[in-house]
């Protein structure tokens, strides 16, 4: 039946979703917007549709009505509501690249509110590690952790801080497999240069990490550091040797090596401990175990006085 006053439409829609018949209101909502495409009646009348679409089962019909309502004039509040929809609802149907543009144009269009604005760029993050995309999502990563910087500190919650942390630990692992990857070799002068310049990006990418004071990263990047610090010592020990040295400049070569690894060791050693002391602070987790252990294996005495409680 074909309706010729939009009242009369309205009503029948009404009536039609009451009953729960969805599939006759979307007709009858398609029917509406084709007859009155500019009828005041429209807004309500898409997020009818929505419901209908949601509630029949049609999810992605829904989540691209919901795209429609985010671009169609009214209040913000519902424009911002209608997106988040459209990109939970393609992101829960295996829709990773239309969930990532919905995210994506959450997380530039609307910058508050903070929170899930920031929840949206994890979102970025976890979509494009998903697909196997690194580069993009350490494009959210840094992009999460420059607006981190811009916000004032009541505006950040448990959650953002967990965020923020996460994504600046995971830019920590990435530059420390840079770092694990260099070699020293000969001339150790420059391969030297190149294996420092790798650690410090790391370590300050972890204690960036361990700023935020969240248990779950404070104690995984705070062990990680102490590693850095180790391994590069145990590197330096182990480096090539010049072939052309008598035994006399060989031994002094070893003293000189051996002086150059000692304060990375130190490092080492005060980083396992303070990663203990958080057991004071009641944590305790696999990160905090891995500590310990590192301290009775590496340095026995050391371990044995630093795991009294």
């Amino acid at each position: 039946m074909l309706f010729r006053s939009p009242v009369g439409l309205g009503e029948a829609i009404n009536i039609s979703i009451n009953k729960e018949m969805w599939e006759t209101s979307i007709n009858m909502i398609k029917e509406f917007q084709t007859l009155f495409p500019r009828h005041k009646l429209n807004p309500d009348i898409s997020k009818k549709l929505s419901v209908a679409y949601l509630r029949s089962g049609k999810n992605i019909a829904a989540a691209q009505e919901y795209e429609r309502i985010s671009k169609a004039n009214g209040d913000q509040a519902t424009k911002i509501a209608a997106l988040w929809k459209a990109a939970e609802l393609y992101e829960s149907n295996n829709q990773i690249l239309k969930a990532i543009n919905a995210y994506s144009e959450f997380a530039k269009t609307y910058r508050t509110p903070y929170l899930q604005n920031v929840e949206a760029k994890y979102k970025l993050v976890f979509l494009y590690d998903s697909k196997n995309i690194p580069d993009s999502a350490n494009l959210w990563r840094n992009n999460i952790l420059t607006a981190d910087k811009k916000i004032p500190r009541k505006e950040k919650t448990a959650r953002t801080k967990f965020i923020a942390s996460s994504a600046a630990l995971m830019l920590a692992k990435n530059e420390f497999a840079v770092y694990k990857n260099l070699t020293l070799t000969l001339p150790l002068k420059k391969s030297l240069k190149k294996k420092k310049n790798s650690l410090q990006k790391a370590v300050n990418l972890f204690a960036k990490a361990s700023s935020y004071s969240v248990a779950e990263t404070k104690t995984e990047a705070t062990h990680s550091i102490a590693e850095i610090y180790n391994t590069f010592s145990q590197a330096l020990l182990s480096s090539e040797r010049p072939s052309d040295l008598t035994d006399d400049e060989l031994a002094q070569y070893e003293i000189l090596l051996e002086d150059q690894a000692f304060p990375f060791e130190e490092k080492a050693i005060e980083f396992y401990e303070a990663n203990l002391s958080h057991i004071k602070d009641g944590h305790y987790g696999p990160w905090i175990q891995e500590s310990r252990n590192q301290l009775r294996s590496l340095f026995p005495e050391i371990g044995r006085a630093s795991c009294r409680e």
